[in-house]
């Protein structure tokens, strides 16, 4: 772990007002009591409400028996895992988790090993001329060497020569000069004298980050729009959560929260719609479109099943098992 960085890191909304905790160190209890690490407010609070640990997968909350249970993105949970983003909730206390040390780092990745590329063999030097057959007979005689220039050829040779070398030089640089070498352009005219700049005035750090933030709020809510058109709640919930991980500080964190709250709502009462039709099917002796609703109640939750759903989707398995094992009418 970093120095300096907490262990887990949160956004608490109490009564509207919303404030970051910061954990140092896990275990950490939650509730209303002195005793506890962090202290929440609301009569619906335990005095200890619930508790924040370490495990080798990443933090974890554990409802330490509370009155009114623990809420983790709107189903009440006794233990489970947290991820970024998602939503706790002690009576009327909300609070996200953004995070910290006490996430799993990733595992590091192995480099390959440089080949080695083997050494090129020595060149091996050229065989030996074979030798002479004596039977051949005597080599022939090798032809005279042709007689020495005169002085005077030498002379003209090389004036030739000199001639040769200075009209190819010529003709390249010609060549060079009027093809390949860039021309200069014209001068431009002289630009007048530009009035010295004056100091800028430091830039606000603080409205960069927020004006970064509401844009980055517009972008996570129209993709959350998209998301609930298509009855794609979770994802809608994730790009929630995605804006609030990234900019938990800003002042648009309120409206992420409020958003989520809404998308977790209409979800629930699509869910709630599905499971009430399923069970109406059963008491119809239809099983098969019970199991419909519980699928489609399934696709809706996106993995957050309640306790309610999962129990009619029990009730739903026992109906087809039950009609299955039922002998066939004559």
């Amino acid at each position: 772990m970093s120095e300096g960085e907490p262990e887990a890191s949160l956004l608490v909304e109490e009564e509207g007002v919303v404030r970051r905790v910061r954990v140092a160190s896990l275990p950490a209890t939650f509730g209303r009591g002195p005793e506890c690490d962090v202290v929440l407010g609301g009569s619906e609070v335990s005095r200890a409400h619930f508790r924040l640990e370490r495990t080798p997968l990443g933090c974890a909350v554990v409802d330490l028996e509370s009155a009114n249970g623990t809420l983790l993105d709107g189903a009440r949970v006794r233990r489970a895992l947290l991820k970024r983003g998602a939503e706790l909730r002690a009576g009327a206390t909300r609070l996200v988790y953004l995070g910290g040390a006490s996430e799993p780092a990733p595992l590091p990745v192995a480099e390959p090993s440089p080949r080695t590329v083997p050494a090129a063999a020595p060149a091996v030097g050229s065989p030996p001329p074979p030798p002479r057959d004596p039977e051949e007979g005597p080599a022939e005689p090798a032809p005279p060497p042709p007689p020495p220039m005169s002085a005077k050829s030498k002379a003209v040779a090389n004036v030739v020569t000199l001639i040769l070398i200075a009209g190819l030089n010529g003709a390249l640089f010609l060549t060079w000069d009027r093809i390949f070498q860039p021309k200069a352009p014209p001068a431009a005219p002289e630009a007048p004298p530009q009035p010295r700049p004056v100091d800028e005035p430091p830039v606000d750090l603080a409205a960069e980050r927020e004006r970064r933030a509401r844009s980055a709020w517009f972008d996570a809510a129209s993709v959350a729009k998209k998301h609930v058109a298509a009855e794609r709640y979770g994802e809608a919930l994730d790009a929630m959560r995605g804006f609030l991980a990234e900019h938990g500080d800003s002042k648009s964190a309120g409206q992420a929260l409020e958003r989520i709250d809404e998308i977790a709502r209409e979800r629930n009462g699509k869910v709630e719609n599905c499971l009430a039709h399923a069970e109406r099917m059963v008491e119809l002796k239809d099983p098969a479109a019970a199991a419909k609703s519980v699928e489609l109640a399934r696709r809706l939750a996106a993995g957050d099943e309640s306790e309610r759903l999962r129990a009619v989707a029990a009730k739903v398995d026992a109906a087809l098992k039950a009609a299955a094992s039922r002998p066939p009418r004559k």
